[in-house]
């Protein structure tokens, strides 16, 4: 057999799948030194974002039967608009009888990773595709545990890439309540070094970060849903509410200069009276507010979704479009393919597809479950391009 030029063999394996990759990594030593490197990674991922032909997307449910909740979680093809791998959450958890799997919680997902974490303190990165997973080390403040330190109301969790540094990072911020003017410590892990840090970012006011609302990571901000309370008059003995403003606002944390920024609503869904009608999600690489709306009179349900141009720039809001209005419809919970299609819940817990150009609906009846508690928004994965490697000190 005659050689062939290493630059043709790269150009031909960028053009694969992660998971046909990780089995030619077995036929010689220099296509595995290839495949591992980190030059081909980063290749490999920045060509298969590209392909706008290829969307999967995971979904994780539960299914509640007779006695138990069942977690499901299903990677779907746009191709096929069915299932690709019936996976279930990989097996770092016990499988024992007294361990509920229902509290095991996704974060959020990029390039494919997915970060997840359990009410027993496991932080794991998984590859839905590979089957690779990497359960974290404890940070600087302990074991995370279901009994939450005193004074800590909440856990705050988030995950990006940042493209400074080719490094993966998951942050976590220990208290959801932050004062006005202070710094608060946020730990972040990296990939790379396999570690933890305390940083500290100063904060201008005072924030409360919305529990029923998913963040979401975008142009290498990871972005929450928060309270800001203004008029707040705090001192280190007592805190004396005086007159305070209520409003909702975008927390974001930058992944590579490890800031926070806020950003504003638009002044129309920004209220404190929205809560419970406000989600996130990704629009185009773009972060998006989903904004429910009540039709007057009658149990009908509007959407208008709302992109963000630049994040801490009130005015770079723009309206995109109005989903609906529908009947028995509760939430919107993600776009699909090239944006035309969104995942929306009824009131009756059942999935479907709405496509926005035609108005038409498509039901979703994972696994044979008509009826299913959709525990966390649905996350795209655009064609192959998920990391290959997640134990590679070159990643």
């Amino acid at each position: 057999m005659k050689h062939v030029p290493e630059e043709l063999v790269i150009e031909i394996l960028l053009r694969l799948p992660a998971t046909s990759l990780l089995q030619f990594k077995c036929v010689c030593k220099s296509w595995c030194s290839i495949i591992k490197s980190s030059s081909f990674i980063a290749k490999h991922l920045h060509f298969n974002n590209k392909d706008t032909n290829l969307h999967n997307v995971l979904v994780n449910i539960i299914y509640e039967g007779t006695k138990d909740y069942y977690p499901l979680t299903r990677l779907l093809s746009f191709g096929t608009i069915g299932i690709v791998k019936p996976q279930l959450l990989p097996p770092t958890y016990p499988q024992d009888a007294d361990y509920n799997l229902a509290n095991i919680n996704i974060v959020g997902s990029c390039n494919g990773l997915i970060f997840l974490y359990d009410s027993v303190g496991k932080l794991v990165l998984w590859n839905p595709t590979t089957g690779e997973k990497r359960t974290l080390p404890n940070c600087s403040h302990g074991t995370i545990t279901g009994r939450l330190p005193w004074g800590v109301l909440q856990l705050v969790f988030g995950f990006g890439f940042d493209a400074k540094t080719n490094d993966y990072k998951v942050v976590m911020i220990h208290s959801s309540y932050i004062l006005a003017n202070s710094l608060t410590e946020i730990d972040v892990y990296s990939l790379k070094a396999n570690s933890w840090r305390t940083i500290k970012c100063f904060v201008t006011k005072s924030l409360y970060f919305e529990s029923y609302c998913n963040g979401a990571f975008s142009n290498g901000m990871y972005s929450w849903l928060a309270l800001c309370i203004r008029g707040v008059n705090e001192t280190s003995n007592n805190m004396e509410i005086i007159n305070a403003e209520y409003r909702n606002e975008i927390i974001s944390f930058d992944m590579s200069n490890e800031v926070i920024v806020t950003t504003p609503l638009p002044p129309n869904i920004s209220s404190v009276k929205n809560k419970f009608k406000n989600s996130m999600m990704v629009f185009k690489e773009s972060l998006s507010v989903v904004n429910r709306i009540k039709v007057k009179n009658g149990f009908a349900k509007m959407f208008d979704i709302w992109v963000l141009g630049e994040y801490g720039v009130k005015e770079s809001w723009s309206k995109l479009f109005r989903i609906g209005p529908f009947q028995g419809i509760e939430r919107v919970l993600g776009f699909w393919y090239n944006e035309d299609m969104v995942f929306v819940e009824t009131s009756d817990k059942e999935l479907l597809v709405h496509d926005v150009a035609t108005n038409h609906k498509m039901s979703l009846q994972l696994c044979g479950f008509k009826r299913v508690q959709v525990k966390r928004c649905v996350f795209q994965f655009r064609g192959g391009g998920e990391v290959l490697d997640l134990f590679s000190d070159t990643i």
